[in-house]
């Protein structure tokens, strides 16, 4: 009677574990399926966007000296004058711009698309490791590869 009894102790919680098992893709692998992953989808696009970063007073600064430097080679009298300051002027303006190109920073809209139709848009410093058509998983504001 013991032995019917372990018998059955182990056999029932063997077979109610067996019908927990997900179906196999024939290799011997599991097959995940999509209501696992709530939150997975497709990279629709990625789009780079530069913001021009803000220019250093100093910049400025520099861009006028070497403007008015330049513009003092021209002209004479109140002309000279005249060259110095536009030069000046000038240089301050392109001074600034440099500063702005060169401090601007790239960052990336990228849209996935969920199999709900859902199209859910973050913003990324780094994309490095994903492209168009990547599988991903959203997690807050983070992109995983999908695993």
């Amino acid at each position: 009677m013991k032995n019917a009894t372990l018998a059955v102790c182990i056999s029932v919680p063997l077979i109610a574990l067996s019908a927990c098992q997900q179906p196999s893709d024939g290799d011997g692998e599991t097959q995940i399926s999509a209501a696992a992953c709530e939150r997975c989808g497709e990279i629709e696009s990625i789009t780079p966007v530069t913001v021009k970063g803000e220019p250093r007073a100093g910049a400025a600064l520099a861009g006028a000296v070497i403007g008015g430097v330049v513009g003092h080679q021209f002209g004479s009298g109140s002309g000279n004058d005249a060259a110095t300051a536009a030069g000046a002027v000038g240089g301050a303006v392109a001074g600034s711009e440099i500063d702005r190109r060169r401090n601007a920073k790239t960052h990336y809209d990228v849209v996935v698309r969920m199999p709900s139709g859902e199209r859910v848009e973050l913003t990324r410093v780094d994309i490095a490791g994903l492209s168009v058509g990547d599988e991903v998983e959203v997690q807050g504001n983070r992109i995983v590869p999908a695993s």
